[in-house]
């Protein structure tokens, strides 16, 4: 559509870079909840509790994601952990089931190794004020 309202309004032809122009390029942003809402495609919650879980790291739902703030991301990957930690808290979630051929086994396994992969994921990510803290020598003797 961008790129039709450009053709209409510049009877030029756009170029492919013009056409190629994704929608977070063009300045459409991402709140936090739609962030957490990606980080946890496939969970299907209540965008009340997507909130919740957000407001308990420390993330208002409807401000703009940045995702150059590495304090962001690690706080949204912790409400991302809470979630999973959440359904893995509900054992009817955690059977293996078996319908006609198809078996769905496994989930409390991968659901676990998922979890892991995130605690040491937010463990390795440093938060903005870390960042800007480092410095990129040290002293090896001290008086």
């Amino acid at each position: 559509m961008l790129a039709v309202n450009y053709y209409k309004s510049n009877k030029n032809k756009p170029s492919q870079d013009q056409l190629n122009v994704s929608k977070y390029e063009r300045n459409d942003s991402m709140n936090n909840l739609q962030r957490l809402e990606l980080e946890t495609k496939g969970i299907n919650l209540e965008q009340d509790e997507l909130i919740i879980y957000l407001q308990e790291n420390g993330l208002k739902p409807f401000d703009e994601y940045n995702p150059q703030s590495a304090t962001n991301k690690k706080k949204i990957y912790q409400s991302a952990l809470s979630v999973l930690e959440s359904i893995a808290n509900n054992p009817q979630n955690l059977k293996n089931y078996k319908l006609d051929d198809m078996t769905i086994s496994d989930f409390a396994d991968n659901l676990m190794s998922r979890i892991d992969q995130l605690e040491r994921k937010i463990r390795s990510l440093k938060t903005d004020e870390q960042l800007q803290n480092e410095s990129n020598f040290f002293m090896l003797f001290a008086e």
